[in-house]
């Protein structure tokens, strides 16, 4: 598959970059095996973090990997992990400026992602 053309203001660019990994924000979760995880299966804290943020999963679905991936504004993969329901962090070893970032959750049949702000 290739990377994604056109004009990235229109909405199908962003889908079709989902074909691929794409950006976490491409994802189209209507055509997919995933479902939208409720939004309290999902614990990330503390947030805004200097550092360090745990992830929590509530999940039932426990019979398969779940994957953490961390990325930033432009929707570049920073950091992935497959993981079981909890995880550490420390983003300021990962050489990250201060910022927002977003964090996929991923598991085999659910998603989610939340906005992790990093400070000073």
């Amino acid at each position: 598959l290739n990377n994604p053309t056109g004009n990235p203001s229109d909405l199908k660019y962003w889908k079709n970059s989902s074909q691929i990994g794409g950006t976490p924000f491409g994802d189209n979760l209507s055509e997919g095996p995933h479902t939208v995880m409720p939004a309290d299966s999902l614990s990330v804290y503390p947030n805004p973090t200097s550092g360090g943020i745990n992830v929590d999963l509530v999940t039932e679905d426990l019979s398969g990997k779940i994957e953490m991936t961390l990325f930033d504004v432009t929707g570049k993969q920073i950091y992935s992990i497959n993981t079981g329901t909890s995880a550490f962090f420390n983003l300021k070893n990962l050489g990250l400026a201060p910022g927002s970032y977003t964090l996929r959750v991923r598991s085999q049949c659910s998603i989610s992602r939340m906005r992790i702000i990093l400070v000073n």
